[in-house]
């Protein structure tokens, strides 16, 4: 059962809670005088420790009697309640758990176990409408639980249950960033399910936003997972689609602060690069230079091309040539090598680049030392091999 999973959760926040009640009624143990100072409810707060801890022991006899005394002493408590639910659980009586449940559910959703008992509920009878309510409700409370994948995974395996899950993430609930937020260490059947959620969410047509879907789309990209990147991004962030082999090809949001695109360039900022726009009144145009010995790695742009030979050339708009050189390198699965100086730079001739069969595509722009400023409007490629 999900409340089980999410028991041991559940005592952490109510142990937290209860800390300063359950002091209260230590200290009026040694000082009766204080007795008439501890609320009522607080005094109950020793059985209801006693109940949690034993329900976290899988001491279940011991769980009913404490969670009994916590209920005779303060029967409105939802907290009380829902922990002679949770031992009724525990024990095999499943129909006095769940008149228990809808007791706890009249004084308020906000507790762990109740939330998580009517949710599996829900789940046992299908009804992923009502699940999807209670995971929101759930998750709204207690946003940690978005790392218990478990808990997730019913939500996520059914085409049903993510259609449900996908209708409460059009709300965008405050819990939504933390659900995609995943990284390196997240399982790719984690990944998989969230993707489907989300497939289910572009349906819809409701875009979740930019600064949302960056971070999901920038570890499907990591994880070369290029087209599935592009699906989530294009859909939640209409205003700066991807289109084409290089994303951002005129470096319009090298310098914008507001552009979050994961696909476009990234800046390797370095001690030794100053990189500024250029004069205004034309089109955008940066100003690079490099005051290191040797060329230094300036832009790194994750992509996905097709097998083949390319030739990459740049554009340093109008006006006299740049002092400067710029070159580009290709790595699969790593970051790219250095550069080849000793032929074309990209603002002359050009350069070649081979690619083979890889998932994991990166490509770099490097500017040579000295110096020298490179004047960068736009960079293009045309595969020709």
């Amino acid at each position: 059962m999900l409340v089980s999973r999410v028991l041991s959760l559940a005592m952490i926040a109510a142990f937290a809670a209860a800390a300063l009640a359950s002091g209260l009624d230590r200290v009026s143990a040694q000082a009766p005088g204080l007795a008439g100072l501890v609320p009522v409810p607080f005094r109950a707060q020793a059985d209801r420790s006693a109940a949690g801890t034993a329900l976290d022991r899988k001491d279940n006899a011991a769980a009913l009697a404490s969670s009994r005394d916590a209920v005779a002493t303060d029967p409105v408590d939802p907290d009380a309640t829902a922990f002679l639910g949770s031992a009724l659980m525990e024990v095999g009586r499943t129909q006095d758990a769940a008149r228990t449940f809808r007791v706890a559910a009249q004084f308020g959703w906000r507790n762990v176990q109740t939330q998580a008992f009517w949710y599996d509920a829900a789940l046992q009878a299908g009804d992923y409408g009502v699940a999807a309510e209670r995971l929101d409700a759930l998750l709204r409370v207690h946003t940690r639980l978005v790392d218990q994948t478990e808990l997730l995974k019913p939500m996520e395996s059914d085409p049903a249950a993510q259609k449900a899950l996908a209708a409460r993430l059009q709300l965008a609930p405050p819990w939504l960033p933390a659900y995609l937020r995943v990284d390196d260490d997240t399982p790719s059947d984690v990944i998989d399910r969230r993707l489907l959620v989300m497939a289910q969410l572009n349906a819809s047509h409701v875009p979740i936003g930019c600064d949302t879907a960056a971070p999901f789309a920038r570890t499907l990209l990591d994880d070369g997972r290029r087209h599935d990147a592009e699906t989530v991004w294009n859909a939640n962030c209409p205003n700066m689609k991807v289109a084409g082999l290089i994303s951002d090809p005129t470096f319009a949001h090298v310098l914008d602060p507001n552009a979050k695109n994961p696909f476009s360039w990234r800046v390797m900022s370095s001690g030794n690069l100053s990189i500024g726009q250029g004069p205004s009144g034309g089109p955008p145009t940066l100003i690079v230079s490099n005051s290191a010995p040797g060329a230094r790695l300036a832009f790194l742009q994750t992509v996905a091309l097709p097998v083949g030979t390319y030739h990459f050339h740049a554009n340093q708009g109008a006006g006299p040539a740049s002092a400067g050189k710029l070159y580009i390198s290709w790595a699969c699965d790593t970051k790219p090598p250095f550069p080849d100086t000793s032929g074309a730079d990209l603002l002359g001739s050009g350069q070649d680049i081979h690619v083979t069969e890889c998932d994991r595509q990166q490509i770099g722009l490097w500017v040579a030392g000295g110096g020298a400023p490179v004047r960068l409007q736009s960079i293009a490629l045309e595969k020709i091999g």
